[in-house]
């Protein structure tokens, strides 16, 4: 099968079942993942869409970690074995041999979608080997800076036509799964309310210099935490269900990833990416909302700093894409998401022949939308003004078929559960004329749908007290 023909997935005459109703519809993600609960590598990739394909696996057969300095190795069945090579070229080749058509009676699965032979995440710190940009400080999660997990067979389900899956890739054989990683001693990372605003003049000092155009700013939130992470997974979709959700048991560490945004979406030689920036709440009555969404629109602000990313991406690509392939089909559209109205673009190219998965993430990671422009320098910036690494947040989270059928997410909106501790980063761009006010109340918006799943009433008193 070619690289940009519609995959096929096994039906199961006996497993198969249809779903309902409209409420068992939108329980799906939560009734299946339940089924891997308490397995290894357990996993969901959350589409929260009428029409979209949704996973959920556990007990990957083989698996590639990237440590904090680089080592790689790979878990192959029965002992980790270590790879003598870039991390990058590693993650590529590791990716490319895992590849694999689902076996057995085969139909095609319609709408297309990228199947998740291969689930794991790229924190935004592995762009340490694509660009010689310093540490910002410890990563406080001490998660790995990649950890990608193949899967013999995977769940799927679509809400519109009601469809649970099998997806087999692999006929069942003796093999462990990998075992835990071994724990690290996590750290509150300190940005405080006064830290942020420190930052906040270092950029705008960069821009007024003409070092950068923008650049984004993350704080980080620590809580406390003894709840059970797929549950709080399960509030967060339910309080804001996005097109981008994950949630990855990497055992010690729990993932949460409630993202809006598309990073990478391959298929074939078409490679398409989706760049949100520019965000407003949701308003209380619907002439509010309307309200706000024009706003949103026609902020000048907002927009000059969505087409600034729009030419990043756009740079980005290109050096991947045939010439004059690359287009932008969609330019600063307002999306209404539940909690949050955000500005959307599409930007998307024809990859050229050769052109590996290596190629096309020293190309592009991390994306654009959480780094600034001009990125190298942003992200030096960033390294000097926020004291910790960012590990999983703003990097990449999704699935890998082979290294043309790609579907990442940038994970934002992304909690990391550790050592009885649940770690939320958020952030905004940060451009000449914005406001410090603005931009951290920006901060407590896009995370106030996170804490609310946790529960926390008070949240952002508590948060801001830190």
């Amino acid at each position: 099968m070619s690289h940009g023909a519609h995959w096929h997935v096994r039906r199961r005459v006996s497993g198969e079942r249809m779903l309902r109703s409209s409420t068992e519809t939108e329980l799906a993600p939560a009734v299946l993942i339940e089924r891997h609960r308490g397995r290894p590598g357990a996993f969901v990739l959350d589409r929260s869409g009428r029409d979209s394909w949704s996973f959920a696996g556990a007990r990957p057969v083989r698996r590639l970690v990237v440590e904090a300095g680089g080592r790689t190795r790979v878990w192959n069945g029965r002992r980790w074995q270590p790879v003598d090579r870039d991390p990058i070229e590693a993650i590529a080749a590791f990716v490319r041999n895992e590849e694999a058509q689902p076996i057995g009676a085969l139909r095609s699965l319609e709408p297309p979608a990228v199947l998740p032979r291969t689930v794991g995440y790229l924190a935004y710190d592995l762009g340490r080997f694509i660009e010689d940009v310093p540490r910002s400080g410890p990563d406080p999660v001490g998660a790995p800076l990649a950890v990608l997990s193949t899967y013999a067979r995977v769940d799927a389900w679509h809400p519109a036509s009601g469809r649970i899956e099998r997806i087999v890739f692999e006929s069942a054989r003796r093999s462990m799964p990998p075992p835990p990683e071994p724990a690290t001693a996590a750290q509150a990372p300190a940005l405080d309310e006064a830290a942020y605003r420190r930052g906040f003049a270092r950029i705008q000092s960069a821009i007024e210099a003409g070092e950068i155009y923008q650049a984004n700013l993350a704080r980080a939130m620590v809580l406390d935490f003894d709840g059970d992470p797929l549950e709080t997974y399960r509030r967060l979709r339910a309080r804001q269900p996005v097109p981008w959700g994950a949630y990855l048991d990497v055992t010690p560490w729990r993932i949460l990833s409630n993202s809006p945004e598309c990073f990478l979406w391959i298929d074939g030689d078409t490679i398409r990416t989706f760049p949100i920036k520019g965000t407003r709440p949701r308003g209380s009555s619907s002439e509010e909302d309307e309200r706000l969404k024009r706003e949103l629109e026609s902020d000048e602000k907002e927009n000059a700093e969505h087409l600034m990313i729009v030419d990043l991406e756009r740079n980005d690509l290109g050096r991947v894409c045939e010439i004059g392939s690359v287009t932008v089909p969609e330019l600063a559209r307002v999306h209404t998401f539940s909690t949050l109205h955000h500005l959307v673009s599409e930007v998307r190219g024809r990859l050229r022949p050769g052109v590996g998965l290596d190629d096309v993430l020293r190309a592009t990671f991390p994306g654009g939308s959480i780094t600034g422009a001009p990125k190298i320098r942003a992200m030096e910036i960033i390294a000097e003004v926020e004291p910790f690494d960012r590990g999983v947040y703003t990097g990449a989270v999704g699935c890998f078929n082979g290294e043309r059928s790609v579907a990442l997410n940038i994970a934002i909106r992304t909690a990391v559960v550790s050592a009885g501790r649940i770690y939320y980063f958020t952030g905004g761009g940060i451009v000449a004329d914005s406001n410090v006010e603005a931009e951290y109340r920006e901060t407590q918006t896009k995370a106030l749908a996170f804490l609310e799943s946790l529960g926390a009433e008070s949240a952002l008193e508590r948060v801001a007290a830190r």
